[in-house]
Protein backbone atom coordinates (compact mmCIF):
# COMPACT_ATOMS: atom_id res chain seq x y z
CA UNK A 1 0.00 0.00 0.00
CA UNK A 2 1.25 3.16 -1.05
CA UNK A 3 2.25 5.91 1.74
CA UNK A 4 0.79 8.60 0.07
CA UNK A 5 -2.52 6.70 -0.43
CA UNK A 6 -5.83 8.31 1.45
CA UNK A 7 -5.17 7.24 5.44
CA UNK A 8 -9.49 6.30 5.29
CA UNK A 9 -8.70 3.47 2.78
CA UNK A 10 -7.87 0.60 4.85
CA UNK A 11 -9.53 -2.50 2.51
CA UNK A 12 -7.13 -4.47 0.52
CA UNK A 13 -8.76 -6.49 -2.68
CA UNK A 14 -6.94 -8.79 -5.13
CA UNK A 15 -8.79 -7.15 -8.00
CA UNK A 16 -6.66 -5.84 -11.25
CA UNK A 17 -5.44 -2.41 -9.97
CA UNK A 18 -4.53 -1.31 -13.95
CA UNK A 19 -1.67 -1.82 -15.99
CA UNK A 20 1.28 0.31 -16.60
CA UNK A 21 0.83 3.26 -18.79
CA UNK A 22 3.34 2.53 -21.08
CA UNK A 23 1.62 -1.24 -21.65
CA UNK A 24 -1.48 -1.56 -23.79
CA UNK A 25 -3.48 -4.30 -23.47
CA UNK A 26 -3.62 -6.93 -26.47
CA UNK A 27 -7.04 -6.68 -26.38
CA UNK A 28 -7.48 -2.75 -26.61
CA UNK A 29 -8.28 -1.29 -29.51
CA UNK A 30 -8.74 2.34 -28.50
CA UNK A 31 -5.20 4.67 -29.08
CA UNK A 32 -4.69 7.93 -28.16
CA UNK A 33 -2.15 10.20 -27.81
CA UNK A 34 -0.30 11.11 -25.00
CA UNK A 35 -1.76 14.74 -23.71
CA UNK A 36 -3.57 14.67 -27.04
CA UNK A 37 -7.00 13.10 -27.51
CA UNK A 38 -8.56 14.87 -30.59
CA UNK A 39 -7.44 11.88 -32.26
CA UNK A 40 -9.93 9.47 -30.68
CA UNK A 41 -11.88 7.59 -32.96
CA UNK A 42 -15.58 10.05 -32.46
CA UNK A 43 -17.49 6.01 -32.23
CA UNK A 44 -15.27 5.46 -29.62
CA UNK A 45 -15.40 8.54 -27.17
CA UNK A 46 -18.53 8.44 -27.29
CA UNK A 47 -19.30 4.56 -26.42
CA UNK A 48 -17.38 5.58 -23.37
CA UNK A 49 -19.07 8.45 -22.60
CA UNK A 50 -22.40 6.24 -22.50
CA UNK A 51 -20.39 3.23 -20.50
CA UNK A 52 -22.06 3.98 -17.45
CA UNK A 53 -25.80 4.57 -19.46
CA UNK A 54 -25.54 1.37 -21.34
CA UNK A 55 -23.81 -1.26 -18.79
CA UNK A 56 -21.83 -2.97 -22.14
CA UNK A 57 -19.53 -5.58 -20.61
CA UNK A 58 -19.40 -6.93 -24.07
CA UNK A 59 -17.94 -3.78 -25.34
CA UNK A 60 -15.68 -2.98 -22.09
CA UNK A 61 -14.23 -6.30 -22.40
CA UNK A 62 -13.90 -5.64 -26.37
CA UNK A 63 -11.18 -2.46 -25.32
CA UNK A 64 -9.18 -4.23 -22.80
CA UNK A 65 -11.58 -4.38 -19.73
CA UNK A 66 -11.19 -1.62 -17.64
CA UNK A 67 -7.29 -1.46 -17.57
CA UNK A 68 -7.60 -0.98 -21.13
CA UNK A 69 -9.43 2.14 -20.46
CA UNK A 70 -7.02 2.74 -18.11
CA UNK A 71 -4.35 2.86 -20.93
CA UNK A 72 -6.37 4.14 -23.13
CA UNK A 73 -6.97 6.80 -21.18
CA UNK A 74 -3.38 7.89 -20.33
CA UNK A 75 -3.84 7.26 -17.20
CA UNK A 76 -2.51 5.14 -14.18
CA UNK A 77 -4.62 3.04 -11.96
CA UNK A 78 -1.76 3.97 -9.43
CA UNK A 79 -0.49 7.14 -9.84
CA UNK A 80 -3.36 8.83 -12.26
CA UNK A 81 -3.31 11.60 -14.91
CA UNK A 82 -0.05 13.64 -14.84
CA UNK A 83 -0.84 16.80 -12.97
CA UNK A 84 -0.22 18.92 -15.89
CA UNK A 85 -2.67 21.77 -16.89
CA UNK A 86 -1.61 20.92 -20.44
CA UNK A 87 -2.66 17.47 -20.01
CA UNK A 88 -5.89 18.78 -17.83
CA UNK A 89 -6.50 21.16 -20.38
CA UNK A 90 -6.67 18.75 -23.29
CA UNK A 91 -8.85 16.17 -21.25
CA UNK A 92 -11.58 19.27 -20.98
CA UNK A 93 -11.32 20.02 -24.06
CA UNK A 94 -11.74 16.33 -25.61
CA UNK A 95 -13.84 15.18 -23.10
CA UNK A 96 -16.12 17.58 -21.45
CA UNK A 97 -15.94 19.94 -18.01
CA UNK A 98 -17.08 18.90 -15.12
CA UNK A 99 -18.74 22.26 -13.81
CA UNK A 100 -22.51 22.73 -13.28
CA UNK A 101 -22.72 26.23 -13.47
CA UNK A 102 -23.42 26.37 -9.40
CA UNK A 103 -22.93 30.03 -9.74
CA UNK A 104 -26.09 30.93 -11.71
CA UNK A 105 -29.17 31.14 -9.54
CA UNK A 106 -32.20 28.49 -10.02
CA UNK A 107 -34.73 28.84 -12.67
CA UNK A 108 -38.46 28.80 -11.10
CA UNK A 109 -41.11 26.51 -12.61
CA UNK A 110 -42.98 29.22 -14.47
CA UNK A 111 -40.14 29.82 -16.73
CA UNK A 112 -40.69 26.42 -17.88
CA UNK A 113 -43.81 27.07 -17.90
CA UNK A 114 -43.96 29.59 -20.69
CA UNK A 115 -40.94 27.84 -22.97
CA UNK A 116 -43.15 25.16 -23.23
CA UNK A 117 -46.06 27.25 -24.13
CA UNK A 118 -44.00 28.77 -26.51
CA UNK A 119 -43.24 25.35 -28.35
CA UNK A 120 -45.00 26.00 -32.16
CA UNK A 121 -46.70 22.70 -31.55
CA UNK A 122 -48.30 23.73 -28.89
CA UNK A 123 -49.17 27.11 -30.34
CA UNK A 124 -50.85 25.58 -33.07
CA UNK A 125 -52.74 23.29 -30.99
CA UNK A 126 -53.88 26.49 -29.05
CA UNK A 127 -55.02 28.40 -31.96
CA UNK A 128 -57.05 25.32 -33.20
CA UNK A 129 -58.24 25.07 -30.01
CA UNK A 130 -59.81 28.59 -29.02
CA UNK A 131 -61.11 28.41 -33.19
CA UNK A 132 -62.87 25.13 -31.43
CA UNK A 133 -64.60 27.16 -29.13
CA UNK A 134 -65.80 29.74 -31.33
CA UNK A 135 -67.00 27.82 -33.87
CA UNK A 136 -68.61 25.44 -31.83
CA UNK A 137 -70.43 28.32 -29.95
CA UNK A 138 -71.19 29.89 -33.48
CA UNK A 139 -72.99 26.79 -34.47
CA UNK A 140 -74.36 25.31 -31.10
CA UNK A 141 -74.68 28.18 -29.50
CA UNK A 142 -73.15 28.90 -25.69
CA UNK A 143 -74.38 26.37 -23.67
CA UNK A 144 -73.05 23.77 -25.54
CA UNK A 145 -71.08 24.81 -28.41
CA UNK A 146 -68.29 25.36 -26.18
CA UNK A 147 -67.21 21.82 -24.40
CA UNK A 148 -65.28 20.77 -27.42
CA UNK A 149 -63.07 23.32 -27.70
CA UNK A 150 -62.33 23.68 -24.13
CA UNK A 151 -61.75 19.71 -23.74
CA UNK A 152 -59.25 20.14 -26.42
CA UNK A 153 -57.70 23.28 -24.62
CA UNK A 154 -57.71 21.40 -21.37
CA UNK A 155 -55.51 18.43 -23.04
CA UNK A 156 -53.21 20.89 -24.65
CA UNK A 157 -52.43 23.02 -21.23
CA UNK A 158 -51.93 19.43 -19.51
CA UNK A 159 -49.63 18.39 -21.67
CA UNK A 160 -47.40 21.83 -21.80
CA UNK A 161 -47.09 21.68 -17.76
CA UNK A 162 -45.70 17.62 -18.27
CA UNK A 163 -43.40 19.36 -20.90
CA UNK A 164 -42.48 21.70 -17.85
CA UNK A 165 -41.86 19.45 -15.32
CA UNK A 166 -39.81 17.23 -17.23
CA UNK A 167 -37.61 20.55 -17.78
CA UNK A 168 -37.95 22.12 -14.68
CA UNK A 169 -37.01 18.48 -12.64
CA UNK A 170 -33.63 17.78 -14.07
CA UNK A 171 -33.10 21.78 -13.81
CA UNK A 172 -33.78 21.59 -10.00
CA UNK A 173 -31.67 18.49 -9.15
CA UNK A 174 -28.73 19.80 -11.35
CA UNK A 175 -29.09 22.52 -9.01
CA UNK A 176 -29.07 20.72 -6.23
CA UNK A 177 -26.04 18.94 -7.12
CA UNK A 178 -24.05 22.17 -7.41
CA UNK A 179 -25.46 22.78 -3.86
CA UNK A 180 -24.13 19.34 -2.71
CA UNK A 181 -20.61 20.09 -4.17
CA UNK A 182 -20.66 23.21 -2.18
CA UNK A 183 -21.05 21.53 1.06
CA UNK A 184 -18.54 18.77 0.12
CA UNK A 185 -16.45 20.71 -1.96
CA UNK A 186 -13.61 17.89 -2.25
CA UNK A 187 -12.63 14.18 -3.49
CA UNK A 188 -9.31 12.43 -3.00
CA UNK A 189 -7.90 11.97 -6.46
CA UNK A 190 -4.52 10.70 -7.65
CA UNK A 191 -2.51 13.06 -9.98
CA UNK A 192 1.14 12.46 -11.12
CA UNK A 193 1.80 9.66 -8.14
CA UNK A 194 0.80 12.14 -5.28
CA UNK A 195 -2.88 11.84 -3.96
CA UNK A 196 -4.48 15.49 -3.49
CA UNK A 197 -7.41 17.04 -2.36
CA UNK A 198 -9.66 19.07 -5.21
CA UNK A 199 -13.27 20.27 -5.71
CA UNK A 200 -15.70 18.42 -7.59
CA UNK A 201 -15.73 20.71 -10.94
CA UNK A 202 -11.93 20.25 -11.59
CA UNK A 203 -12.26 16.24 -12.02
CA UNK A 204 -11.17 15.30 -15.81
CA UNK A 205 -12.11 12.21 -17.44
CA UNK A 206 -8.78 9.75 -16.51
CA UNK A 207 -9.03 10.81 -12.93
CA UNK A 208 -8.57 8.27 -10.25
CA UNK A 209 -10.99 9.23 -7.55
CA UNK A 210 -11.25 7.57 -4.38
CA UNK A 211 -14.77 6.47 -2.97
CA UNK A 212 -15.74 6.19 0.91
CA UNK A 213 -18.83 5.81 2.87
CA UNK A 214 -20.91 8.96 2.79
CA UNK A 215 -19.69 9.95 -0.58
CA UNK A 216 -21.60 11.10 -3.84
CA UNK A 217 -20.02 10.25 -6.92
CA UNK A 218 -18.73 12.95 -8.59
CA UNK A 219 -18.82 12.05 -11.89
CA UNK A 220 -19.64 8.88 -14.55
CA UNK A 221 -16.61 6.03 -13.43
CA UNK A 222 -15.77 1.90 -13.31
CA UNK A 223 -14.72 0.80 -10.45
CA UNK A 224 -10.69 -0.14 -10.35
CA UNK A 225 -10.35 -1.83 -6.66
CA UNK A 226 -12.25 -1.83 -3.59
CA UNK A 227 -13.40 -3.21 -0.30
CA UNK A 228 -17.18 -4.68 -0.42
CA UNK A 229 -18.42 -0.77 -1.94
CA UNK A 230 -22.29 -0.41 -2.31
CA UNK A 231 -23.87 2.76 -3.25
CA UNK A 232 -27.33 3.91 -3.77
CA UNK A 233 -28.12 4.87 -6.88
CA UNK A 234 -31.60 7.18 -6.42
CA UNK A 235 -34.17 7.84 -4.22
CA UNK A 236 -36.21 5.59 -4.80
CA UNK A 237 -33.57 2.63 -6.00
CA UNK A 238 -31.87 0.18 -3.56
CA UNK A 239 -28.34 -0.28 -2.62
CA UNK A 240 -26.64 -1.98 -5.10
CA UNK A 241 -23.52 -3.71 -4.88
CA UNK A 242 -20.40 -2.72 -7.37
CA UNK A 243 -17.67 -5.19 -8.11
CA UNK A 244 -14.82 -5.35 -10.59
CA UNK A 245 -16.34 -8.46 -12.46
CA UNK A 246 -20.40 -7.95 -12.78
CA UNK A 247 -21.26 -4.50 -12.15
CA UNK A 248 -18.42 -1.99 -12.27
CA UNK A 249 -20.12 1.07 -13.21
CA UNK A 250 -20.45 3.70 -10.91
CA UNK A 251 -23.18 6.53 -11.95
CA UNK A 252 -22.85 10.11 -10.98
CA UNK A 253 -24.81 11.53 -8.10
CA UNK A 254 -25.12 7.64 -6.35
CA UNK A 255 -23.90 7.38 -3.00
CA UNK A 256 -21.31 5.44 -1.41
CA UNK A 257 -22.98 3.52 1.53
CA UNK A 258 -20.72 1.28 2.46
CA UNK A 259 -16.98 0.02 1.30
CA UNK A 260 -14.43 2.35 -0.21
CA UNK A 261 -13.08 2.55 -3.42
CA UNK A 262 -10.92 3.93 -6.36
CA UNK A 263 -12.60 4.95 -9.54
CA UNK A 264 -12.03 5.64 -13.20
CA UNK A 265 -13.44 8.47 -14.31
CA UNK A 266 -15.15 7.84 -17.86
CA UNK A 267 -17.43 10.84 -18.33
CA UNK A 268 -18.05 14.36 -16.77
CA UNK A 269 -20.30 17.45 -17.31
CA UNK A 270 -23.09 16.86 -19.65
CA UNK A 271 -21.92 13.05 -20.84
CA UNK A 272 -23.25 11.98 -17.14
CA UNK A 273 -25.68 9.33 -16.88
CA UNK A 274 -27.70 11.37 -14.84
CA UNK A 275 -28.10 14.09 -17.70
CA UNK A 276 -29.00 11.54 -19.81
CA UNK A 277 -32.08 10.53 -18.05
CA UNK A 278 -33.22 13.74 -18.21
CA UNK A 279 -32.90 14.27 -21.73
CA UNK A 280 -35.24 11.10 -21.72
CA UNK A 281 -37.69 12.71 -19.88
CA UNK A 282 -37.62 15.93 -22.18
CA UNK A 283 -38.40 13.46 -25.39
CA UNK A 284 -40.92 11.69 -23.78
CA UNK A 285 -42.51 14.91 -23.12
CA UNK A 286 -42.15 16.06 -26.50
CA UNK A 287 -43.87 12.89 -28.02
CA UNK A 288 -46.84 13.29 -25.40
CA UNK A 289 -47.26 16.91 -27.33
CA UNK A 290 -46.73 14.92 -30.84
CA UNK A 291 -49.65 12.22 -30.03
CA UNK A 292 -52.04 14.82 -29.21
CA UNK A 293 -51.36 17.06 -32.08
CA UNK A 294 -52.52 14.40 -34.29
Amino acid sequence: MSSNFPPSFVCTSNEPTGIQLETLCDSTTLTIEPAHFSTIDPTSIASIAKLVETKDQTWLRGQGGVDGLVSALRTHAENGIKDDSTDINNRRRDFGSNFYGEDKPAKKFHHFGLEALKHPMIIILLVCAVLSVCFGIKENGRREGWCEGVTKLVAILIAATISAVSNFLPHRLCHQLSEASSHIPQVHVVRSSQWQRISIPRIVVGDIVFLKPGDLVPADGLLLSGCSLQVKEGQTEGVVEVDGHDNPFLGCGSEVVYGYARMLVTAVGKNRWTQKIHGEMINQSQQLISVIGK
